[in-house]
């Protein structure tokens, strides 16, 4: 992946820099770090594999938990930052420069859970890769991923350009920008409002990941769709879509 290191880490340096009060990280911490959190229960004791871990943010949730971590991810300005952020937990983690295509230099079945959040959409290679997670994991071990929902997202530069949010009756209208059947299964480049940066993006359907665990003999055991509560609108009105539609995907499935 020589050729994407670049963009990705400007994409990165930039997305961890916008702070924990931008909309889009907000979001995301409220929203969907909490549901993931509630979808594993109990982590104290666990051993998990955090394949994506960026800035240690959620990793730092399992930690806190009683877990202990091994975290991985591509970007070494991530992996810096999550050294800084998780010094107390040093005794309880680990931390390597790792793509998650590198992930099958990692042997054994090893750990109770295995965690990608929010990366299978930036991969083309996501069946070789949920193997790899597959095999990490111990017996009845589990395996989690998070998306954006593919039946319902749409980027901030379409939302602005379709004016996607128009009030009529009092009811918000939500537009979508279709460009290709939802069960294809395409790639194109995204820019990404917060860097400008363009970055390849891998749209599958959901019906695609859950055939993933199906072909890899998991039992799925979490298939949740969460939604912003209120408060988070009230404050970001921005989100107001968030409210009625599920901007995230969390799917978790238990080795047989």
């Amino acid at each position: 992946m020589s050729n994407d290191e670049e963009p990705w880490q400007r994409a990165a340096k930039d997305y961890f820099q916008l702070g924990d009060t931008h909309p889009s990280v907000a979001l995301r911490e409220s929203v969907l770090y909490k549901s993931l959190l509630d979808e594993l229960g109990n982590v104290s004791g666990k051993h998990i594999l955090d394949a994506g871990c960026g800035d240690g943010k959620f990793t730092q949730n399992l930690l806190s938990a009683g877990a202990s971590v091994v975290g991985i991810d591509q970007s070494e300005y991530a992996i810096e930052l999550a050294k800084t952020r998780l010094s107390d937990y040093k005794d309880s983690v680990e931390l390597l420069k790792l793509s998650l295509e590198q992930v099958g230099t990692i042997s054994g079945e090893r750990f109770d859970v295995v965690i990608s959040s929010m990366t299978f959409m930036s991969i083309p290679n996501v069946e070789q890769i949920f193997r790899h997670f597959v095999k990490l994991v111990k017996p009845n071990g589990r395996v989690f991923i998070t998306l954006l929902h593919p039946a319902f997202d749409m980027n901030p530069s379409q939302q602005k350009a379709l004016g996607a949010f128009s009030n009529t009756s009092g009811k918000t209208r939500l537009c979508f920008d279709i460009e290709h059947r939802y069960l294809e299964t395409v790639s194109y480049e995204r820019t990404y409002t917060f860097s400008g940066t363009k970055l390849p993006y891998y749209f599958r359907p959901v019906q695609y990941y859950i055939n993933l665990f199906i072909k890899n003999n998991l039992s799925l055991v979490a298939f949740k769709e969460p939604l912003a509560s209120k408060q988070i609108v009230v404050k970001y009105p921005r989100l107001r879509h968030t409210y009625y539609l599920p901007r995230f995907l969390i799917l978790g499935g238990k080795k047989i």
